[in-house]
């Protein structure tokens, strides 16, 4: 089982189980200071909440109304904006509003969030963040990965940011249908309704793609052929073939 432990807002450092049971002889345990911990959880919060495209996918609200989108990234952008104040106070407030709780593993910080008042979908989504833990002294240290970059295929990249700037363009109200995209953006009305829902690629696949690490047979003219797109993110990568 991984070591894990619940975001509580009151103590000053958090402990994984193993210490809290067995201090005297669990050496891998962790002990980390709350206010930097705290921090991230109300960081990466805000930068999920501020990512439309992923966070429209979590929601699986990607089939509503375009009103109801553009209601549900607006109250979410709110949420981010008090979730970056200068006051603590409100940030903390905030982000005890919206948390169910945060656990983490050796590689991931799992935090689960309570939805429901800014979108009645669903109630609690969870979502990843990487990072590994490095021991330093008696505490421990938590270090967010990067994104590792190797061999990028450019058309396909070019493939999914634009399917991501059309859905911008709709839910921001610069453009109202399929044809207004296509005329703003000289291409055929046919391929935006083709390819439109690659908007929704589930984010670990999109970070896949940017770090050029997709299988060699998954191309732009792939995508381009692909008669429909799961809403499932498990369902997405096994019809892409990038379980592994």
């Amino acid at each position: 089982m991984p070591n894990s432990l619940l975001y509580q807002l009151a103590y000053r450092y958090y402990i994984s189980k193993d210490l809290v049971h067995e201090k005297n002889q669990v050496k891998n345990g962790w002990r980390l200071p709350a206010k930097t911990l705290e921090n991230l959880v109300i960081k990466s919060l805000a930068q999920l909440l501020v990512d439309e495209i992923s966070l429209v996918s979590r929601l699986e609200i990607q089939n509503s109304p375009p009103d109801k989108i553009q209601s549900v990234i607006k109250f979410a952008a709110d949420i981010a904006n008090q979730l970056s104040s200068d006051d603590e106070t409100s940030r903390y407030k905030t982000a005890r509003d919206l948390l169910v709780r945060v656990v983490l593993d050796s590689e991931h910080i799992h935090i689960e969030i309570d939805t429901s008042q800014f979108c009645d979908s669903l109630g609690k989504i969870t979502y990843e963040v990487p990072m590994e833990m490095r021991r330093r002294w008696v505490e421990s240290k938590i270090v967010l990965l990067p994104k590792n970059i190797t061999e990028p295929d450019e058309k396909l990249i070019r493939l999914v940011a634009n399917t991501r700037h059309w859905f911008e363009q709709m839910t921001s109200g610069k453009a109202n249908s399929v044809r207004e995209i296509a005329r703003q953006n000289d291409i055929d009305e046919n391929d935006v309704s083709r390819f439109l829902p690659l908007a929704f690629l589930a984010p670990n696949i999109v970070e896949t793609i940017l770090s050029g690490k997709q299988p060699p047979e998954l191309t732009s003219e792939k995508l381009k052929r692909l008669v429909s797109l799961p809403l499932s993110w498990q369902e997405q990568r096994q019809k892409l073939e990038m379980n592994s």
